[in-house]
């Protein structure tokens, strides 16, 4: 079995998807840890930067099931994984020549719409292009997306020392390579052909979405409420690193999660594939509180990147599992409008997270915002603990 996965991920489907990820995660692992610092340039304050998340996170959240459900009605993926590459490599352009809050939050949203075009596509190429080896496969192009991420931290972080603005720029111009090897993708007549839904009326393709079933109604629910507990604090992280460590030191503390996430993704994808999802879900929610906890008690650097290397290990098992799950439960040619769905439940988190951030922050300060955030990770259990008793009863 693991011959064939390999063997597919060298004949074209998933290793230009993975390229393109990590092309495209060098750009926003360089921009987005100086996204709150350009902010407070312009002279926004914590309001402000909670919206640099949340209206993001608000605009994808709501056109990705949307677009994910135009995805599997025409068939096609890859003309709208390219549309949403290049949309968002010139929304980044325009978030680096915007002189004022308003313009800066306005190309931030436009992001989040051309990125909520792509992702439910690129996920549903990724499902297609490894059903049966699912934690694997998301596993391996998320393993490129940290790699990425990692490389695009140091980048960035060089960047910042020449102006703090430098990062978003070289943001713009990886989104922008990021979107030619889906050109290579084989799509008609291949592993990732989606015929199944293609040309049915979309209220039928709705209809018939498993997400719309008891199976993955805890996981939708878990879901959201971690990624709300993840916007209240990482909205906010940088600037708490660089008020305990020093601007200079920012994109090293990140490029330690970034390079933990490199390490453990894709074997934490191949255990979930063996083992199932469910129980590494419960462990990436149960890391998620210890961590946010001790993000309130650190502040030695060598320990802080122990800590955040700890924390790319529980996004690795999460997000992975999160996906994965999703894609297992899809029925084959419905991947994108299903993997829309879960990734528009952690944009929501993404999108309420910050507001709730904002407003402890304005009242309290740093240690309150990591204990209600591990309070709300720890809430997320339940839901998860309920998809263990799921499984195996439902039937798709």
């Amino acid at each position: 079995m693991p011959g064939r996965f390999y063997r597919r991920l060298r004949r074209g489907i998933l290793l230009p998807i993975s390229i393109t990820i990590l092309l495209a995660n060098v750009g926003f692992g360089a921009a987005w840890p100086y996204f709150p610092i350009v902010m407070r340039i312009l002279g926004g304050g914590f309001l402000a930067v909670a919206l640099i998340m949340a209206s993001f996170n608000a605009v994808m959240s709501a056109v990705q099931y949307p677009f994910g459900l135009l995805s599997d009605w025409m068939g096609s993926r890859r003309r709208f994984a390219i549309l949403g590459q290049i949309g968002t490599s010139a929304m980044m352009a325009s978030m680096f020549l915007a002189g004022s809050v308003p313009a800066f939050l306005a190309a931030r949203a436009a992001m989040g719409f051309f990125q909520g075009i792509s992702t439910p596509s690129i996920n549903a190429l990724i499902a297609a292009g490894s059903r049966g080896w699912t934690g694997r496969g998301f596993g391996t192009v998320n393993f490129f997306g940290n790699l990425g991420f990692f490389l695009g931290n140091l980048l960035g972080s060089r960047a910042s020392s020449l102006d703090p603005r430098m990062p978003l720029l070289l943001g713009s111009l990886f989104l922008l390579l990021s979107a030619l090897p889906i050109l290579w993708v084989r799509e008609e007549g291949g592993e990732t052909a989606v015929t199944p839904f293609r040309g049915e009326k979309p209220m039928r393709i709705l209809a018939s979405r498993p997400a719309l079933r008891p199976g993955l109604w805890p996981s939708l629910v878990a879901s959201t409420l971690i990624f709300t507990s993840s916007g209240m604090v990482y909205a906010f992280l940088s600037l708490y690193f660089e008020e305990l460590f020093g601007m200079e030191h920012v994109g090293l503390i990140f490029s330690s999660g970034a390079a933990a996430t490199i390490v453990s993704v894709y074997a934490f994808g191949r255990l979930q594939d063996i083992h199932g999802k469910e129980p590494y879900l419960i462990l990436g929610a149960l890391l998620y509180v210890i961590v946010f906890l001790l993000y309130g008690r650190v502040a030695d650097l060598k320990l802080m990147l122990l800590v955040e290397a700890l924390s790319g290990t529980k996004y690795a098992i999460v997000w992975n599992g999160f996906q994965s799950l999703a894609a297992d439960l899809s029925p084959r040619g419905g991947e994108a409008s299903t993997l829309g769905l879960i990734s528009a439940t952690a944009s929501l988190g993404w999108t309420l997270g910050p507001f709730a951030g904002a407003a402890i922050l304005a009242h309290r300060g740093f240690h309150t915002l990591f204990l209600a955030a591990a309070a709300l990770a720890a809430a997320s259990l339940i839901p998860l603990a309920q998809t263990v008793k799921l499984k195996g009863r439902v039937s798709y």
